[in-house]
């Protein structure tokens, strides 16, 4: 496992003091960035060349660089960026002052945006990092009593999910924790802040300062073992832009999204009527978004037609090479493939393909290069996940030899796809039934579910995968 360099803010408890032991336990170097030092002096010497102790406020944006060019000097790089320090505010939103609001934010999102601003040249440079951001259940869903709190990690979410798009061609990933409840001593005394109770609210939000304040020490959730989790995603090829963190988190979470998609589709039509008539839809550029499975997929459905026959020859049409010209520009790969050139780049920064360049230092494709990238988008367009792809690549650089291993990386993943694929079908036959009671016609996927099935398996031969495989 390679050695990271981490820094991390609000170490002195908490999930920033077990991601702090936690990555050094593992090897890395970290820098511990607190308002007291003294109060983390211990890690510091049992961990004398791994750890440096920076006396740091996370509300201080000008000492932001600062931060940064120690870290350089002490460990020569930085993976790794925690913005972990925060506190809240209990209070309705009448009650919470607008000074009160603004500590909030300095502390949540004008402190960690910096520090992010700080870290991405050198991350850049590399080629690679990683900005795990600390934000809360809170920070999707909220609730009376926490207005101000809410707003403040909202605010961060946001802004962190553009941050993704942007940086995520540079090999920089971002990663939202929105942990539930755990003893991080979050909800004690000196960390919980309580607004003046008013006549209007005192009763109103009884229960929730109560439940807030007696919370400290019989949360659910285990900070180390928070900590290990995202210590090991970091150190994988593979992490989530947003993690909730802890059975509530997930189900709080997850029921904020269902009610949310609810309301919008309850609301559709009215909310649609509001635009002009015979007024095309906007054609904006996606969020940088480097791998657009769901627009790859759209445009291979368009390319089939509505009947089209699922085959492996339909899929080759998807991307006809013909004659390919010695050299091609990035803007001309990008076209044919149909994919965006940030993508294409992100293939490159990822490893997965090796493109030349010529004296004026622009990309210059190769017919090796546009055969590898037409594969990858294949593999793309069938939903195998990035880290998976990734040991795919390498096994088919490594040579022949590794054919008997990728062919059981693809088999694995058939069978993801045969699972997803039953799984739609029972839904699918579910809806159809209930049309079904209200007198509607079942449709042919229903009716002819074995003929289909079997069809379905002799158009999709499975004897590619048997067969060498060179080209990868």
């Amino acid at each position: 496992m390679t050695t990271q360099t981490w820094i991390i803010t609000g170490v002195s408890r908490g999930f920033g003091r077990a991601l702090a032991e936690s990555a050094l336990a593992a090897g890395d170097h970290v820098v511990a960035a607190v308002r007291r030092p003294e109060g983390v002096a211990d890690l510091a010497a049992e961990y004398p060349g791994n750890c440096l102790i920076a006396k740091f406020d996370a509300r201080d944006i000008a000492a932001a660089g600062g931060l940064v060019r120690d870290t350089l000097d002490r460990f020569g790089r930085l993976d790794v960026l925690v913005n972990n320090a925060g506190r809240a505010v209990v209070g309705a939103v009448e009650e919470v002052s607008d000074a009160q609001l603004r500590a909030l934010m300095d502390l949540h999102l004008f402190g960690p945006a910096a520090l992010v601003r700080a870290a991405l040249p050198a991350m850049r440079e590399r080629g690679s990092g990683t900005i795990v951001q600390m934000s809360s259940q809170g920070g999707r869903t909220s609730f009376p009593g926490v207005s101000a709190y809410s707003a403040s990690k909202f605010a961060l979410e946001g802004w962190s999910e553009a941050l993704a798009g942007e940086v995520a061609p540079f090999g920089i990933r971002v990663m939202v924790v929105e942990p539930s409840r755990f003893r991080t001593g979050f909800n004690g005394g000196d960390v919980l802040e309580f607004a003046e109770p008013s006549a209007t609210y005192r009763d109103l939000l009884a229960d929730v300062r109560a439940d807030m304040a007696g919370a400290d020490g019989r949360q659910e959730g285990d900070p180390a073992r928070a900590a290990e989790i995202i210590v090991s995603l970091v150190h994988s090829d593979e992490v989530p832009l947003r993690l909730p963190l802890g059975r509530e988190a997930v189900e709080r979470v997850s029921c904020a999204y269902r009610r949310g998609l609810d309301e919008v589709e309850r609301w559709a039509e009215t909310a649609r009527s509001a635009d002009f008539e015979g007024v095309s839809a906007s054609v904006r550029p996606s969020r940088l978004v480097v791998m657009a499975t769901d627009d790859l997929m759209t445009r291979a459905l368009e390319a089939l037609g509505d009947d089209g026959p699922l085959s492996v020859e339909a899929i080759h049409r998807l991307a006809d090479l013909g004659d390919l010209p010695e050299a091609m520009t990035i803007a001309e790969v990008a076209d044919l493939l149909d994919i965006s050139p940030h993508t294409l780049r992100y293939y490159e920064r990822a490893g997965l393909v090796e493109v030349a360049r010529d004296g004026g230092g622009h990309r210059v494709y190769d017919a090796a290069a546009v055969r590898r990238l037409v594969f990858l988008t294949r593999m793309r367009l069938s939903g195998m996940p990035m880290r998976d792809l990734r040991h795919y690549i390498s096994l088919v650089d490594a040579g022949g030899h590794t054919v008997p291993e990728r062919l059981d990386v693809l088999v694995e993943h058939r069978d993801t796809i045969r699972r997803r694929i039953r799984e739609l079908t029972l839904s699918l036959t579910a809806v159809e039934y209930k049309i079904a009671t209200y007198g509607g016609s079942a449709g042919p996927d229903v009716q002819a579910l074995g003929a289909t099935t079997a069809t379905d398996r002799t158009a999709l031969p499975d004897e590619p995968l048997r067969g060498p495989l060179p080209a990868g």
